[in-house]
């Protein structure tokens, strides 16, 4: 949970939010539809597609699996770790925008560096 959120729904809202995303498609554990739909989609009322897809056993193989439930519709795909929700829509609109023109885009962002005391 992030305040009174699960993670992943402060990630669909970003994508929600982003003029240029059209749909969005969930990849979850195989088991986890229910749940995932009436825990976090159905709560926010989303005007965008969702569509939950079943992952596989391996990041790449369930990367794999929400391209083919794509079918093909879209000429750019974002791809993002929905538990990474600080996600700005600005950078998701640019990162589509580059995709567009160049054929691929990965967005970074600078690390903060972080001083930690330890006894």
């Amino acid at each position: 949970m992030l305040g009174d959120r699960p993670v992943l729904a402060h990630t669909l809202v970003a994508f929600e939010k982003c003029e240029v995303i059209e749909e969005m498609f969930v990849v979850i554990p195989k088991g986890d539809h229910a749940f995932c739909q009436q825990k976090i989609v159905s709560p926010l009322t989303l005007r965008k597609e969702v569509h939950l897809v079943t992952g596989g056993p391996t990041r790449q193989s369930s990367v794999l699996n929400g391209l083919k439930a794509t079918e093909g519709k879209f000429e750019v795909v974002a791809i993002h770790d929905g538990v990474r929700p600080l996600v700005k829509i600005e950078q998701i609109a640019e990162c589509v925008r580059v995709a567009e023109e160049y054929g691929g885009c990965i967005p970074a962002t600078q690390a903060t560096d972080t001083v930690k005391t330890v006894d």
